[in-house]
């Protein structure tokens, strides 16, 4: 890992941190600096990713007994309020468009076969669902909200359409603060 990921993990783990304050998601306890652990709501077995709509806080007994079980189950036994799970709901799917918008534009949309450089956002995005094994998803409703360069149920070019999606991954993460 280069010195600029570590920068990068460094401040994530920092917002987390401020985020989520220094107490285990699992069992409320109090936590130092040093014994904080930055937990996974989707596993890196599972195609996880360090960003902050993927992370949360915990202690590293909650951490391993968790392993890569999936959040939600293992959070059962804890009765969380409704409140609490909501958030976790909101940063989960809003973690999940992105990881289905980052296999967009890296891995589908430079297989997108055209003679003039040129795709469908939609088409792109729904081969990245079929890769994940998801249901298809809509991002009609930012296309609705916000003002883009394209229009995801036409023909773009596709430096385009990876802008786009770009712009859409940072309005995604803004929107999980």
């Amino acid at each position: 890992m280069g010195a600029q990921e570590r920068k990068r993990q460094k401040r994530i783990k920092e917002y987390v941190i401020n985020r989520d304050g220094m107490i285990c998601c699992y069992c409320d306890k109090l936590l130092t600096i040093e014994s904080i652990t930055m937990e996974h709501i989707v596993p890196d077995s599972r195609r996880g990713t360090f960003n902050t709509t993927n992370l949360t806080v915990s202690c590293s007994e909650h951490n391993n007994q968790r392993g890569n079980k999936p959040f939600f189950e293992y959070c059962k036994q804890f009765n969380w309020p409704e409140r609490k799970l909501d958030k976790y709901k909101k940063l989960y799917f809003n973690n999940l468009r992105i990881k289905v918008l980052n296999i967009a534009k890296e891995e589908c949309l430079p297989k997108a076969i055209n003679q003039q450089d040129q795709a469908m956002p939609t088409v792109i995005i729904r081969q990245a669902c079929q890769l994940l094994k998801i249901k298809g998803m809509d991002f009609s409703s930012y296309e609705n909200t916000y003002q883009f360069e394209i229009k995801f149920s036409e023909m773009s070019d596709k430096k385009k359409i990876k802008f786009c999606f770009e712009q859409l991954i940072r309005i995604i993460e803004a929107d999980s603060e």
